[in-house]
């Protein structure tokens, strides 16, 4: 008989569902992610500081107001002008992320010239918009894998009988990122 859910919200059920089914919930996890990584690999050269310093500074204006409501679409056409408070630095990169400061200003020199980060005035950096066309097919391949495990996660969920799964759209009725 499977284990009951545990409590009446969404939050805690993944986590009792992974203890209940590991290996099989896990290894959907993984396998998920091993494709973004391997994605993301090969763009960036092998060099997963590279990976984590251009998410640490996207991250910073995802935040901003103005990209709140962005559609995916929306996103490389234009970076608007970002507020003081929420521009990244090679200091902060570093402390985010614990790769040397050297490394980070090493690197981001390497993003800067592949044209996926401008350095504005003192010294705070923002994501160019090449970055977000050039990253379009590891971004939609982490969208696929997370709709994929949405899918299958609620897929054990409802079969356990934790959550209840109504009025799903068809699967020619599903909005796709890539059409």
């Amino acid at each position: 008989m499977a284990a009951s859910p545990p409590d009446a919200t969404l939050r805690g059920l993944v986590a009792s569902l992974m203890k209940e089914d590991f290996a099989r919930t896990h290894w959907l996890w993984v396998e998920g992610h091993l494709r973004i990584l391997v994605e993301l690999r090969q763009v960036f050269g092998n060099d997963l500081d590279k990976i984590m310093i251009l998410a640490v500074i996207g991250q910073q204006m995802l935040g901003e107001p103005q990209f709140q409501t962005s559609r995916f679409e929306q996103l490389g056409n234009v970076i608007p002008p970002l507020s003081q408070e929420r521009l990244t630095n090679i200091g902060s990169i570093a402390a985010a992320t614990g790769i040397p400061r050297e490394s980070v200003r090493r690197k981001v020199d390497e993003l800067v010239k592949a044209g996926w980060v401008v350095r504005g005035a003192n010294g705070h950096l923002v994501v160019d918009a090449q970055a977000s066309s050039d990253l379009s097919p590891p971004t939609l391949t982490a969208i696929d894998m997370l709709d994929g495990l949405f899918t299958q996660f609620a897929g054990l969920l409802a079969a356990r009988g934790w959550i209840e799964l109504h009025k799903l759209p068809s699967a020619n009725a599903a909005a796709s990122f890539d059409s």
